[in-house]
């Protein structure tokens, strides 16, 4: 892996790959970037009159009545076996049964929202979707003395998930795969834990941040390794990778998803002399393809005008550009449709009780068509915390 890395200039990939619905909900906005400050303590005043109208459109909303396991660290709906089907991690059914740590793994058919139980008293770790292999933790009727949540339980299982049968099938052979994060081990590329990286899937190796042995470089440009090719910087500094994601109707890696704002690594605003030369005011986001060629999507200003101040996550999808509104202002799901900005799901407050305007662990399906998410009226293990499914393409009244 240690292989002498080249410099290779980054192309500009005509964002028409995907059509011209994506190119016009990519394009670049020319609204100015409203001052705000570090601390928000100033922020509101410093935010823009909003110009537009934010509109509602409303898609197939499937709700499953599962409760998903609730987590303030990695957040998750579940994993997409295929378009149809999906696997979580759900409450068993009892009294305070996400605070006692019982749960079981269930399938949801995304069609109608009907699910079957694959394993009682278990938790999925992760998920291999390459090699079909998951990490699994048998949970007892009651947590040992010590372990206070499921995720500190010593005993993987490793199973087989996958296939046309979509069952749960213990091995009894040792796999080549790290049963934290289902990375697999026999890639021919040393683990990416000897350096400073982020793994890609199994096949495609990793991104590495750093330099071996020494300290993190915030503007170390990142360098693709993958297994029997040779390595590749894509353009890229180190602190604007954020846990890649692969969008598989993209055929591409999601480099970074949280709002750019307010982030020195991100905001020219509170980076100062630190952000060089770079051209633009807010980190763009980025995706990049198997073998390291690189698309910038611009940072969508234009929310602005609609009175939207901020959002927690963006995925791009066939349909659009999809925000998980940080609550800060219009919260809910949003999608950014050319210059028309459509709230999916949501309402007028974040955290609101009595409401289930909280949405997190979102995850597209891999046609980009669904949308699963798991919401509740507060971010806590006893505010329901429901699994539901909006199918993106399938707007009602049409």
């Amino acid at each position: 892996m240690k292989m002498e890395s080249f410099t290779m200039t980054r192309k500009k990939v005509v964002l028409t790959l995907w059509g011209s619905l994506l190119l016009s909900c990519f394009a670049s906005q020319a609204e100015p970037i409203p001052i705000r400050d570090p601390y928000f303590a100033q922020a509101r005043a410093a935010w823009p009159p909003a110009t537009r109208e934010l509109q509602d459109k409303s898609f197939e909303l499937i709700d499953t009545g599962l409760e998903g396991m609730y987590s303030d660290i990695f957040p998750d709906a579940g994993e997409w076996l295929d378009s149809d089907h999906l696997v979580v991690n759900a409450a068993q059914p009892g009294w305070h049964m996400q605070r006692k740590g019982q749960f079981q793994i269930m399938l949801v058919d995304a069609r109608t929202g009907k699910s079957s139980v694959l394993l009682p008293h278990a938790m999925m770790q992760c998920w291999n979707a390459s090699r079909q292999l998951a990490s699994v933790k048998p949970i007892p009727a009651e947590l040992p003395p010590g372990i206070r949540t499921v995720w500190s339980l010593p005993t993987f299982w490793v199973m087989h998930l996958g296939g046309a049968d979509r069952q749960l099938t213990r091995l009894s052979t040792p796999q080549p795969f790290d049963t934290l994060t289902c990375e697999a081990t026999d890639n021919g590329i040393p683990l990416y834990q000897q350096d400073f990286g982020r793994p890609l899937q199994d096949i495609n190796g990793f991104l590495r941040q750093g330099v071996p042995k020494q300290s993190f470089k915030s503007d170390f440009n990142t360098v693709l390794f993958r297994r029997g090719q040779p390595s590749r910087q894509i353009g890229v500094r180190a602190e604007e990778v954020f846990f890649p994601i692969y969008l598989p109707y993209l055929k591409r890696y999601l480099l970074n998803s949280g709002d750019s704002q307010h982030d020195s690594a991100t905001d020219r605003r509170l980076a100062g002399a630190t952000w060089g030369d770079r051209p633009y005011d807010l980190t763009p986001y980025r995706l990049m393809s198997p073998d390291g060629e690189v698309t910038e999507i611009p940072y969508p200003k234009i929310i602005f005008s609609y009175g939207v101040h901020g959002f927690a996550n963006l995925l791009p999808t066939p349909h659009g550009l999809l925000l998980n509104s940080s609550g800060r202002s219009s919260p809910g799901l949003l999608l950014l449709q050319g210059e028309q900005l459509y709230r999916v799901w949501g309402g007028q407050r974040w955290f609101a009780p009595g409401w289930r305007q909280s949405a997190y662990g979102l995850k597209v399906s891999p046609d980009g068509c669904r949308l699963a998410f798991i919401h509740a009226s507060t971010w806590s293990q006893d505010s329901g915390n429901e699994i539901s499914i909006l199918n993106m393409c399938k707007e009602n009244n049409k």
